[in-house]
């Protein structure tokens, strides 16, 4: 399938979204059949990707989270796909996996530990998404716009606590992996806007 001909309204297989990723220079992402530019569900105004927050937060997430997981987790950029189920495949902000992992076809991440998503005010939360993932243990998601750190923390097949953390000060537990992350080095360099602060 060539770029060209790709629709919107159409519904595709698995083979051809791979066909299309593979041809395509932006990302998409493959929801029940549809193929939906990678944040083609808010308005480009909207975007939480566009905001300089959202990489600095990202960046410094990913530092701290390799830092402290080194030798017992691998740290993954947002360049990796997760398979959430067979019609469900997503690309998360940042993604951990403490083990081996294992892969689909060589391009999907089956097994991830930890999923974090950096979020804005038009973003699209995919939290009931992600929980279905058997081996996911911790997922976070990360306000750009503000300070606030939502922490999912898994206790049972069916069972995840939830946490806010809202200060700088605060440190962000993730416990199945026995890392602390705090929330000064989250936002470090991070300028809010001013009625966000």
């Amino acid at each position: 399938m060539a770029l060209q001909d790709f629709s919107p309204k159409r519904k595709y297989t698995v083979e051809e979204y791979f066909e299309l990723e593979r041809t395509s220079e932006t990302k998409h992402e493959y929801v029940n059949g549809r193929i939906i530019p990678l944040n083609g569900e808010v308005q480009p105004s909207d975007d939480p990707r566009l905001d300089p927050n959202h990489s600095l937060i990202s960046a410094n997430l990913g530092s701290e989270l390799r830092q402290r997981l080194r030798g017992s987790c691998i740290v993954y950029a947002g360049d990796l796909l997760v398979k959430i189920n067979e019609g469900l495949l997503r690309y998360p902000d940042l993604t951990a996996v403490c083990g081996k992992p294992s892969y689909q076809e060589d391009r999907m991440l089956l097994n991830p530990t930890l999923v974090v998503e950096v979020v804005g005010a038009g973003s699209i939360v995919h939290y009931g998404e992600y929980t279905q993932i058997p081996s996911l243990q911790e997922y976070l998601w990360v306000q750009q716009n503000k300070v606030q750190v939502v922490h999912f923390t898994r206790w049972d097949e069916k069972q995840w606590s939830l946490q806010f953390h809202e200060t700088l000060d605060s440190i962000c537990r993730l416990e199945h992996i026995q890392c602390e992350l705090p929330l000064s080095e989250i936002y470090l360099n991070v300028e809010f806007p001013p009625d966000e602060a």
